[in-house]
Formats: structure tokens, C-alpha cells, sequence
């Protein structure tokens, strides 16, 4: 079989989840190689190449293709991931200016930069991955590698504000979706803890198009930081990977 599938990963799921579940329905994948190009975090959502039998030969062609993302920026809340599936590490007073630095700020991301891989990710430092020196506390003992990432473009379409109940709703219903063991009972009561009921966040949705191996999570703490208030991804969607959008993907799961 030689084969290109276009699909659309629900949030919660890994690649590999997605790859197991496609075996299990669709016997006629059961005993073929699949791969995935382009990894998305099990909070992200959106399209996922996936490659069977001989197209895994090209792909590196299709994992450096160029990809573009919607994402919603929580401003005022960090955590360790850099996104939902986190403990919080700081909840930071935002000044009335803020949103609109944020807009001035974004057009200096443009163009090629190095980041910083994100402490809980797969790359591997000293044989382990980053993931394993961050829940053992000892990121302090390695150096987190970067690589150079290219921003082609990065955008404001919508700004908002969310209320506590309606972020903790967020943030409880896309734990409870995710499989494995990300420490989600700690997590969610971190969050329970720290994020007080009268509280709101601005919360800006952006469309950007990066390189492939960009990390939007990262790009969002990135902003954060510059803004001096946090920042995390409260959500990703890869809309196009190349050629491909999410109007072409197939929904294998509802």
C-alpha cells in the first residue's frame, strides 16, 4: 500500500493515538508501516499527515513542509507546559495597555529567530527526553536546546475576554480528554486553587504560518514574556500543512 491520509485530529489524542485507532477501526491498515509528519501536541487539534507503506521513504518532504495555525493566546496565566495541560506557575497582573501592546508586539516575531524547545517535549538532551528532566525537576542540570524557526506571518483576528467559569470549563473539558498520564488530577487542581471566580482574561485569537518544527505553545510563552504578563496557548488548530487544509482532512473520530 502506498498511500497519503489527510486527517483531522480531535484535541486529547497523540499521533500515535490517532495511528492506533485508525489500525484498530480499518483492518486494511492493521499490518501496514504508518507514520505521522508533523507531530501535534495532544492539546492541538487540527490536520495530521499520515504516511503508509512506501511513503514513509519521503517523509522528510512532507514533515518540512510550511504549516499554518489558529490559536487562542491566554494572557495574565504561565505554566510549565506552556499551554492547557500544565501546572500553572504564575498568574501575573495585566496593565489596561496591554492588548494593545500585544498587537504592536506581534510584527517583531517575523522572520527567522531561535527558540527554545519547550521543557515538557520529546526532544532528547543527554539520551532522555526533555519531558523526563522537567518532571524530575533537573532542567536546571541540562541545556534546553533551540532551533531557528521562521515566522512568515503572524496576526490579531479576534480579541475577547474570558471569565473564570468559562476558562476553568475550558481547561477541565480538554484535560478529561486526553489519554495517558499527564498528571491531569494534579493539574486541574492546580488550576481549581490558583484561578480565583471573580478573575477574567483577555484572550486573542492569531493566525500564524512557521516553519515546520515551530512550536506554537512555545511561541505563545515567548509573547508572554515579552509582555510581561504570561502567556499560554489555550488553544491550537493547524488549519494547512502545504498544499492541504482542514477542508481536505477525513474526520475519523467525532
Amino acid at each position: 500500500m502506498n498511500e497519503i491520509l489527510v486527517v483531522n485530529k480531535p484535541r486529547g489524542l497523540s499521533p500515535l493515538q490517532m495511528i492506533q485507532f485508525l489500525k484498530k477501526q480499518f483492518p486494511q491498515y492493521q499490518n501496514e508501516k504508518i507514520s505521522y509528519a508533523g507531530r501535534l501536541d495532544p492539546m492541538a487539534s487540527g490536520l495530521l499527515i499520515l504516511l503508509v507503506g512506501d511513503k514513509n521513504k519521503n517523509r522528510n518532504e512532507f514533515e518540512s513542509l510550511e504549516k499554518t495555525y489558529e490559536f487562542e493566546l491566554l494572557l495574565g496565566i504561565s505554566t510549565d507546559t506552556y499551554d492547557v495541560l500544565g501546572l500553572i506557575t504564575a498568574i501575573s497582573p495585566l496593565q489596561p495597555n496591554t492588548l494593545k501592546q500585544c498587537a504592536q508586539l506581534l510584527p517583531s516575531f517575523i522572520g527567522s529567530h531561535e527558540q527554545a524547545y519547550p521543557p515538557f517535549s520529546s526532544m532528547h538532551v543527554s539520551g532522555k527526553p526533555l519531558y523526563y528532566w522537567a518532571r524530575e525537576g533537573k532542567l536546571n542540570d541540562i541545556k534546553i536546546p533551540t532551533k531557528t524557526v521562521k515566522i512568515k506571518s503572524l496576526e490579531i483576528i479576534s480579541t475577547s475576554l474570558i471569565d473564570s467559569p468559562d476558562l476553568m470549563a475550558n481547561v477541565v473539558n480538554a484535560i478529561k480528554q486526553v489519554n495517558g498520564d499527564f498528571r491531569q488530577d494534579e493539574i486541574v487542581k492546580r488550576w481549581e486553587t490558583l484561578v480565583k471566580k471573580d478573575q477574567s482574561f483577555p484572550l486573542i485569537t492569531c493566525r500564524t504560518t512557521v516553519s515546520s518544527g515551530t512550536y506554537i505553545r512555545s511561541l505563545a510563552h515567548e509573547i508572554g514574556q515579552k509582555l510581561n504578563c504570561g502567556a499560554i496557548a489555550l488553544s491550537i488548530t493547524r488549519t494547512h500543512v502545504g498544499k492541504w487544509c482542514l477542508n481536505d482532512t477525513i474526520k475519523l473520530i467525532d
